[in-house]
């Protein structure tokens, strides 16, 4: 806990608190962010997570190697306490309303990972059940999942049944997402 606590403080002091919340809320679901996500950083910020990373707290070796799709920050139960560090939310509001962003941001620029956060949420667990508002979740996750499936049933039609049957069973956990779709999604599935 102090070592995040810590590491927080590094993050802010180098301004890049609120760029790294995604990936941290990511990794700790042990599910890895596009490496694309960290081109938004402006370049100070760049140098910043360089000089960051040649201390070794992060598994990032090369931020500019480009042969790396996805990145891997650190273990990810050491991404959940850093994670935990910076958003500090008593009650989920903040944790599930940046998962919910990386839903959105993964479906526009990785439909497969937006796919494994909805499979991760539909699985529930601890980091899901007790750390996020589901039902604020539920919303700003079904809000995105139109456009989910409209780019997946152009790309790879087959996998709408992998969305609907995550989907359906979340449902099965929240009986509150059955109300946010035209029917049921175990219907759709």
């Amino acid at each position: 806990v102090e070592f995040a606590r810590r590491f927080k403080e590094r993050l802010g002091a180098s301004n890049l608190l609120e760029q790294m919340a995604l990936p941290f809320a990511l990794n700790r679901l042990y599910l890895w962010a596009p490496a694309n996500w960290l081109d938004e950083l402006a370049p100070e910020q760049q140098d910043a997570l360089s000089a960051l990373n040649l201390d070794q707290d992060f598994s990032i070796l090369n931020i500019d190697d480009s042969s790396k799709k996805y990145i891997r920050l650190t273990h990810p139960h050491l991404s959940d306490a850093i994670y935990k560090s910076i958003r500090p939310d008593r009650f989920g509001y903040q944790r599930a309303n940046d998962l919910a962003n990386a839903f959105e941001k993964a479906i526009v620029s990785d439909d497969v990972l937006a796919s494994r956060i909805l499979l991760v949420i539909a699985q529930g667990g601890e980091r899901i059940s007790n750390d996020l508002n589901e039902k604020i979740l539920a919303e700003k996750i079904s809000a995105h999942c139109g456009k989910l499936v409209e780019i997946v049933n152009k790309s790879h039609p087959i996998n709408l049944a992998f969305i609907w049957t995550n989907l359906a069973k979340w449902a099965s956990r929240e009986s509150y997402i059955n109300s946010l779709f035209p029917m049921p999604p175990l219907e759709y599935a």
